[in-house]
């Protein structure tokens, strides 16, 4: 695993070593910025690659010279993509399942809050629930889930 951030800091990165640990993989972490003193865990290897990008030394200012916010930084770590998957699909009906759950849901909770009929809201809770219960069995059955089970329940 070939990782573009401290090891040490990104439990992302800890956690899916341990996951394929579990697996039965071997697992050696090539990451960034790691102690001499570090002890991984137990069947995991560890080795760094020095503490700077191409481009500049780690936490320090962008290419612009302006150092990035912390709320940028935060943003940056949470929505960019560790690696990809080159022969993924998006499940497009998915993706369409889970929206239509979610606005039938905050629509009929909106409609109950403004003290609307509670019959159409009623019907748009239990609708949002049904399309969401559809969204979740099409992803246990589907080979390349939007939402990974393993994931979320541990």
């Amino acid at each position: 695993m070939l990782v573009a951030t401290s090891v040490t800091t990104d439990t992302r990165v800890l956690r899916e070593a341990t996951t394929l640990r579990e697996a039965g993989h071997e697992v050696h972490v090539i990451g960034r910025s790691v102690p001499a003193g570090y002890a991984p865990p137990a069947g995991i290897t560890v080795s760094s690659v020095g503490t700077s990008s191409a481009f500049r030394a780690e936490g320090g200012a962008s290419l612009s010279g302006q150092r990035l916010g912390s709320h940028v930084r935060f943003a940056r770590w949470l929505l960019l993509p560790e690696h990809r998957d080159p022969t993924a699909r998006i499940d497009l009906l998915s993706a369409l399942l889970l929206v239509a759950s979610l606005l039938a849901i905050i629509y009929g909770i909106k409609r109950f809050a403004t003290q609307q009929p509670a019959g159409p809201s009623i019907a748009l809770l239990a609708v949002g629930a049904l399309v969401g219960l559809w969204f979740v069995i099409r992803q246990l059955r589907a080979e390349q889930p939007l939402l990974v089970q393993r994931v979320v329940s541990s």
